[in-house]
């Protein structure tokens, strides 16, 4: 009983003091607990049972997700495929082409839908925070807007310059004269700005970064530009190929790209996974889950035959083929795809336990 009171003793303590530095410092976000405090993820399940396991539960609308890795490893290819997952989710997807290589046919092979996209250019830093901030706020002031779920990816904060950058023309004192250290520091300003309106816009932010290489007095080292996204990111995933994507014939009509989250504050971060993507339509969703199911399920829906041959088995019967047949199959036959997929994230989440 004793206890007891002098809990609720020191909890009137605790509030008191609370109000007072509120009051003496001017700090609203001073309180007692987090009970009122918004920062619960909102989880939207993506395209890919592979991707939602290696982030958590899916894509984390109002946070931050950076995607580095080297040119031509599926970095914009993967951000595309959220994009379109959100879409299809009935929300709206935005793209801040700083490279001015957003490929339109290929974009609407991957499922995007031009009524739904927001496109723009941020040939600079500061247009580019400015633009995101901008539809953040008519995002969560809009009343048909504001309970949808959205994306906007910046492709890629790499290439875009400072102000200074952009209209120094090649001159070198204009291009310095905010000092060395003018991006990452507007990089920093620009998210301090940003991340607070995601959540009430129920937005995902992507930075697709690239490495760039930078000579050091120790050699040669790999980086992603702007630290100060290191920090402000929920999550980093970085993409790196692993192989390449073929025919039973031995054609290559894609790459085979690792997708490593080397932080994540939402799920044990070091999950990897391994995505087919076509070089005409994306991320090839049915051999990402037949080629899981196969290397990784064990007994599972798929098992491989002397010969080439794979029997695959859900609830109402099984079917053998070969590895070519695999597309034509699960695409004429949805609701054995949707079996595979629900076996796949059933064995993902036994893993998470």
């Amino acid at each position: 009983m004793a206890t007891k009171k002098k809990s609720i003793e020191l909890a009137t303590v605790i509030r008191d003091v609370v109000l007072e530095s509120r009051k003496t410092l001017k700090d609203d976000s001073l309180r007692v607990g987090t009970a009122d405090y918004s920062s619960d993820v909102v989880w939207l399940p993506s395209l890919s049972p592979l991707l939602d396991w290696v982030l958590g539960s899916g894509l984390p609308l109002g946070r931050v997700i950076e995607i580095s890795g080297d040119p031509s490893h599926g970095k914009s290819t993967l951000a595309l495929d959220m994009m379109v997952a959100v879409q299809r989710a009935g929300g709206i997807a935005g793209i801040l082409d700083a490279e001015r290589t957003w490929d339109r046919a290929r974009a609407k092979a991957a499922g995007i839908v031009e009524e739904q996209l927001i496109y723009g250019e941020a040939d600079t830093v500061e247009r580019g925070f400015s633009t995101s901030l901008h539809y953040l706020k008519q995002f969560y002031q809009h009343p048909d807007l504001k309970d949808l779920p959205k994306i906007l990816v910046w492709d890629t904060l790499a290439h875009s310059q400072t102000e200074a950058e952009f209209s120094a023309e090649g001159d070198s004192e204009k291009i310095f004269k905010d000092g060395m250290m003018a991006k990452p520091r507007k990089i920093r300003s620009g998210l301090r700005l940003l991340t607070p309106h995601l959540f009430n816009a129920k937005t995902l932010m992507v930075f697709v970064n690239q490495t760039i290489v930078h000579p050091t007095i120790y050699g040669a080292k790999k980086e992603t530009p702007g630290p100060g996204l290191h920090f402000a990111a929920s999550a980093r995933l970085k993409v790196y190929k692993s192989g390449k994507f073929e025919t039973t014939g031995g054609q290559q009509i894609g790459i085979r790209s690792t997708v490593e989250a080397t932080k994540n504050k939402m799920a044990p971060p070091g999950r990897s996974v391994e995505i087919p993507i076509h070089f005409l339509h994306g991320v090839d969703h049915i051999y990402e889950l037949f080629d899981f199911a196969v290397k990784e399920m064990k007994g599972g829906p798929v098992t491989a035959t002397p010969g080439g041959w794979y029997t695959i088995r859900w609830d109402q019967g099984e079917q053998k083929m070969r590895s070519s047949d695999v597309g034509g199959f699960f695409t004429d036959h949805p609701e054995v795809l949707n079996s595979l997929r629900k076996s796949v994230s059933d064995y993902l989440t036994s893993l998470s336990r």
